[in-house]
């Protein structure tokens, strides 16, 4: 091998390298933030918790929100839904 295709050999080599190294870190920062925990996302009703806490909807709508999540879905409820 010539000296010319040892250097793009060897070049080639540490830039795949490189670009492991990064692609397996931006991909465990993303599952994984410090201390190893995995961050869950938050339920429905914590975020009609934080929504109430913002402002972003009164207690009313709130409560309509909330028994609308803990209703089981129907077919009914679904197509009234699309209607209205």
């Amino acid at each position: 091998m010539s000296n010319c295709a040892a250097r793009a050999f060897w070049g080639g080599l540490i830039l795949l390298a490189i670009t492991l190294v990064r692609h397996n870190h931006q991909s465990s920062a993303v599952t994984a933030p410090a201390g190893g925990y995995t961050t869950q996302r938050p339920s429905p009703q914590e975020i009609l918790v934080e929504r109430l806490g913002r402002g972003e909807i009164d207690t009313d709508d709130y409560r309509q929100r909330l028994d609308a999540l803990r209703e089981p879905p129907t077919c009914d409820r679904w197509n009234r839904d699309l209607v209205a």
